[in-house]
């Protein structure tokens, strides 16, 4: 049974982990753990799957209603899941929190209109500084802003997202709630570090469209002609051959880079830990997780200006360079092999705890949900 707290707030997603993808929207579970420190929080989840079924368990204090439907029927299927989980769902519940607007619309339309419930919504969706809704049906579009406008509390995760909203016209106003990191998880692990070399690691989609992977291993053929001293790991749950043959075919795989596919939460924390500083290339961006995990361990980054990032980033946490610009991240990565030991992880690692720990956004969700 969930414990009695102050509000007990519905979330509805597809975003979530589930049998079939164990890493897609963990971001949004570590927010649901978060918001359940001080309210109740139920997640459901319709998830396209091989058969109807429905699995609700209690995970670190979060009521997860997984409803899983044939992927061949789509929408209905969706629709039909979502119908199925919410007979699971004590229905005293006080608002609908909708994750992803792409994704989530439709759910929180019929919380709107059907429910009569005042509704939240956290975004994450990159998409939205990119061509990629541009490309989204032109009703789909004008429901999602028609659902937006309903949203008694848009939630971005940066600044920079919430802006480029508004000015698409899907919210009228914002505050920012950003991504969690479990600080519990991700910590800094002493270990030598060699300060005239540098172990990078990359953790990612691997969607070269947005993280530039081509233009990364690029950089280390660059990097290489003018220092060995550097490896980098590059970690993602996307499709790993093709860049382990590119890798091979510029002659960096394995001696400077290594890649491999998906890792548990905690096998990348281990890694984190054992790197010295994190390395992204992205073109467009919120604010990735990846990044608030880096910190919590005590590590810099390097990083291209994109998205909310600069919300964030400081002298004392890394460097920020543009987009694109190979040689600015030869010349970041060179110099980061003798400086990464001049870092501070304990003030790095404040740094994310103050910002990104359970605790931190569980209060801010907290005091947003006092309001519903």
């Amino acid at each position: 049974m969930m414990k009695n707290r102050n509000k007990h707030i519905l979330w509805v997603t597809t975003w979530y982990p589930n049998d079939f993808h164990s890493t897609l929207g963990n971001f949004v579970q570590r927010h649901a753990q978060s918001a359940a420190l001080n309210d109740s929080v139920t997640v459901v989840a319709p998830i396209a799957g091989s058969s109807w079924s429905v699995v609700s368990e209690e995970i670190e204090g979060v009521n997860e209603v997984r409803s899983y439907y044939p992927k061949y029927m789509r929408i209905f299927g969706a629709y039909i899941a979502y119908k199925r989980a919410l007979k699971h769902v004590d229905g005293s519940f006080n608002a609908v929190h909708g994750h992803a607007l792409i994704s989530c619309w439709w759910m929180l339309l019929h919380a709107i209109f059907i429910m009569k419930k005042p509704v939240l919504l956290t975004e994450h969706w990159a998409g939205f500084h990119h061509n990629d809704e541009r490309k989204l049906p032109w009703l789909k579009r004008q429901m999602m802003k028609v659902v937006g406008r309903k949203v008694i509390a848009p939630l971005p995760v940066t600044a920079h997202l919430g802006n480029v909203m508004k000015k698409l016209g899907y919210i009228k106003r914002f505050q920012v709630v950003p991504n969690v990191v479990d600080v519990d998880v991700f910590k800094p692990k002493s270990h030598k570090s060699n300060p005239d070399f540098c172990r990078f690691i990359h953790v990612s989609t691997l969607d070269d469209a947005q993280k530039n992977i081509r233009g990364l291993l690029n950089v280390c053929v660059e990097l290489r002609k003018k220092t060995e001293s550097f490896h980098l790991e590059i970690i993602g749950d996307g499709a790993i051959t093709p860049w382990i043959t590119l890798a091979k075919q510029l002659e960096l795989f394995p001696k400077f880079v290594t890649i491999e596919g998906e890792k548990p939460l905690r096998e990348i924390a281990d890694r984190m830990q054992a790197a010295d500083a994190l390395v992204l290339f992205s073109r467009y961006e919120n604010f990735p997780c990846v990044i608030a995990e880096a910190w919590s361990c005590g590590i810099p980054i390097l990083s291209t200006d994109v998205g909310g990032i600069s919300e964030y980033q400081n002298s004392d946490n890394g460097v920020l360079i543009k987009p694109e610009d190979e040689r600015a991240l030869v010349h970041a990565m060179k110099t980061m092999i003798g400086a990464h030991a001049n870092y501070a992880p304990s003030t790095i690692r404040a740094f994310a705890n103050t910002h990104f720990s359970k605790a931190s956004i569980g209060q801010r969700f907290h005091e947003i949900y006092s309001e519903c």
